[in-house]
């Protein structure tokens, strides 16, 4: 690989995208806005908190198929291996259930190898592999059935 094919995958490398968007989710406006997403009857929004500071979120939405699809979900370094990940994953399968999901659905890059053991231990299964996909990685697809 070029070095300039490398930079460009290290420029989108997906753990800096959560910092990104935590930070973007403390900001005022924003929580004003998730505030009016969570009313939304087919999304799912799930933040975690330190105090008031937002630590870690997942974001999902339910289609008309009936599949949740998780969109986004992370924790702030300094918070991860606490559980926080886990716990977030666990509330947001419990949601999916009760707005009647019968699917959970996730996309993750190959490289993210304690996210993925993660998604394994809570029951989610590869359901595809989509080669150079988004931002030119890799992407994986998991699954988990809820019925």
């Amino acid at each position: 690989m070029s070095e300039r094919g490398l930079g460009e995958s290290k420029r989108f490398e997906p753990l800096s995208w959560v910092e990104e968007e935590i930070n973007t989710l403390s900001k005022n406006e924003t929580k004003e806005f998730l505030l009016k997403d969570v009313e939304n009857p087919t999304g799912i929004t799930i933040v975690a908190e330190d105090d008031t500071r937002i630590v870690g979120f997942v974001l999902g939405r339910i289609n008309p198929w009936r599949v949740s699809q998780l969109r986004f979900m992370g924790v702030t370094p300094t918070y991860r291996r606490k559980g926080i990940g886990r716990s977030l994953i666990e509330e947001y399968i419990k949601e999916s259930k009760l707005k009647g999901a019968h699917k959970v659905s996730l996309n993750t890059t190959p490289t993210l190898k304690s996210a993925i053991r993660l998604y394994i231990e809570l029951g989610f299964v590869p359901e595809g592999f989509l080669r150079k996909h988004a931002h030119g990685m890799d992407i994986i697809v998991y699954s988990k059935f809820l019925v």
